[in-house]
């Protein structure tokens, strides 16, 4: 058994006439071991030279290019070696074979068992070993108890979550639960949380994804674990966060007994104006609060004011929207409240204010596309004004005949 063993591109014939790809050194067979063995020159190594090795998918891009193959390597014990996560530079290395699609599992069996051994491995080389094996049916493979160590030692979130989810072995389950947990990963913590079978999942999985604090896999957690799985912290988690996005994703999408009047007592704080306004459209009867539409209006934001007052459901609309849409002081979204609000929700509030803008452009918008009779009323505002220079600014628009008329009269 060899230590980090890894993958090299060469060109010739095994075991007594390989050569490396690009230089074309020929390797020399090593007669204690019997296996083709390359050194590099004498006080070289501290130089920056050496024989390389890495991944599988390095040396099969080498081969490609130099027309070789690929062989799986491994240091000369005894000799230096600097190691990386992908592989490494050594004073000397021995090939240990090709490396073909039929033997695949043979030699990623081999460095699984190396690692169990003891012996340190690569760990991109230690994964691709542990990507040979189906992870839906690794527990029941002969080799399960190198693959485990092999998937605790790596510590792939994604891997021990596949693992995890088609085991069946109670042992080999809790060490895999421990391990993801140990990992933080919070996608694959909420993933285990949704979908392992019971008596698969452990509390650490909860607590680790707690720990985690990543808002969106807690508000998922919080929509999609059964009950049993989630715990009361993630909603506590959630609130102390103060993110406003996922505390109206809350309100909206978690069930009854998860949500609680502090999820709106919090988002009313952030004063953040497009979440109450999408809190104020989307959550149901009873989850609502008054203060969504008081404090939209202090934060004053126009689009948000105008979208609120189209589409915010009957009961929920505040006078006070208007007010602020007023104050705010947009032509461009007081015309839009005139021609998209409801009755009830229009009114001579909107009225006023897009003829305070003295605006021009939107009165003449408001002429085509406002109904008859709130187009009136505008009208009929703008004659009253007492300032004649914007009542003759606004006649040079030229709607249509009546509105010359009225205008006309105005300034007499």
């Amino acid at each position: 058994m060899f230590a980090y063993l890894a993958f090299k591109a060469l060109v010739g014939r095994y075991p007594d006439a390989l050569k490396s790809a690009y230089l074309k050194t020929p390797w020399e067979l090593d007669s204690a071991l019997g296996l083709p063995c390359l050194k590099a020159a004498k006080r070289t190594f501290q130089e920056g030279h050496g024989v390389y090795a890495a991944t599988v998918k390095e040396a099969q891009e080498y081969a490609d290019e130099h027309s070789g193959d690929v062989y799986l390597v491994a240091p000369l014990p005894g000799m230096q070696a600097v190691v990386g996560e992908t592989g490494w530079r050594a004073e000397a290395a021995v090939c240990l074979g090709p490396l073909t699609e039929e033997n695949a599992p043979q030699i990623a069996q081999l460095v699984l068992t190396a690692h169990w051994q003891g012996l340190p491995q690569v760990k991109e080389v230690l994964r691709w070993a542990v990507k040979q094996v189906w992870l839906e049916t690794w527990w029941a493979s002969p080799y399960r108890d190198l693959i485990l160590h092999a998937l605790v030692e790596l510590g792939n979130a994604k891997a021990l979550y596949i693992a995890g989810k088609a085991c069946s072995d109670e042992g080999y389950v809790s060490a895999i639960a421990n391990a993801l947990a140990e990992t933080g990963c919070a996608k694959y913590l909420y993933l285990a949380g949704k979908e392992w079978p019971d008596g698969h999942f452990v509390s650490k999985i909860a607590e680790a994804l707690v720990e985690s604090r990543d808002t969106h896999y807690l508000y998922l957690a919080g929509r999609d674990w059964p009950d049993g799985r989630y715990c009361e912290v993630i909603a506590k988690v959630l609130i102390r966060s103060q993110v406003p996005e996922y505390l109206y994703l809350v309100g909206r999408d978690w069930p009854e007994g998860r949500f609680s009047a502090e999820f709106a007592r919090v988002l009313v704080w952030t004063h953040d104006p497009r979440c109450l306004y999408l809190a104020g459209r989307d959550w149901p009867d009873g989850r609502f609060s008054a203060e969504f539409a008081q404090t939209l209006a202090t934060v004053g934001d126009p689009e948000y004011l105008y979208l609120a007052g189209r589409d915010w459901p009957e009961g929920r609309f505040r006078v006070v929207l208007a007010h602020a849409l007023v104050a705010a002081g947009y032509p461009e979204y007081l015309y839009l409240a005139g021609r998209d609000w409801p009755d009830g929700r229009f009114s001579k509030v909107i009225v006023q204010g897009l003829v305070e803008t003295k605006n021009t452009d939107y009165i003449r918008l408001a002429n085509i596309y406002w109904r008859k009779d709130r187009f009136d009323e505008l009208l009929g505002q703008i004659s009253k004004t007492d300032d004649k220079s914007f009542v003759n600014l606004t006649t040079k628009t030229k709607c249509n005949n009546m509105f010359d008329k009225i205008l006309d009269r105005a300034l007499i």
